[in-house]
């Protein structure tokens, strides 16, 4: 957790930048702040889970809200829906039918925003950008659930990996497309 803390604060700047244009933007954090505390939220559930009991079913019936509450609160990357995201894929890992069920309702249904309108047989229909959020699951389904190559240096530039990225892009924006 700690380490997620760590790099989900290192990757802020670079994500401000992109998202802000400065280093400083305090109405929107990145993806790893929402990992953080969909995490804090799993690990209070697995804590309520060993005690067993009327707890257990307390707090599996809190926390994930208090995530998602946390997520809006904190203004993270994809906000308390991507708090609950992260929570129902651990808690039906085994279910591909909930997985996508829970997924179409947050990403359709509940986060809306954005779409683009189609025509289609005479009708025009309206697609919600996040719906093609519903592609990730063909690589999360593919994965054999099998460690790939592990080491310390390959942890580090796989989360280096992010705020870099972030950092390159930002930089085209400022430099390239803004002149």
């Amino acid at each position: 957790r700690r380490r997620l803390l760590i790099w989900a604060m290192i990757s802020e700047i670079p994500f401000n930048l992109m998202v802000g244009g400065g280093p400083i933007y305090p109405f929107h954090q990145n993806v790893m702040f929402t990992f953080w505390i969909a995490l804090l939220v799993l690990d209070r559930m697995e804590r309520a889970k060993a005690k067993g009991g009327k707890l257990r079913w307390i707090a599996y019936g809190v926390w994930p809200w208090a995530g998602y509450l946390f997520g809006f609160l904190g203004f993270t990357d994809y906000y308390g829906y991507g708090v609950l995201m992260v929570i129902s894929f651990a808690l039906f890992r085994e279910s591909k039918v909930l997985q996508f069920v829970i997924m179409a309702i947050i990403n359709i249904f509940w986060m809306k925003g954005l779409g683009y309108p189609v025509d289609f047989l005479g009708r025009e229909w309206f697609i919600p950008q996040q719906a093609f959020a519903m592609l990730a699951l063909i690589p999360i389904w593919l994965y054999n659930g099998e460690q790939g190559p592990y080491n310390k240096t390959i942890r580090r530039v796989c989360y280096a990996f992010y705020p870099a990225h972030i950092l390159i892009l930002a930089l085209i924006g400022m430099f390239v497309l803004n002149g």
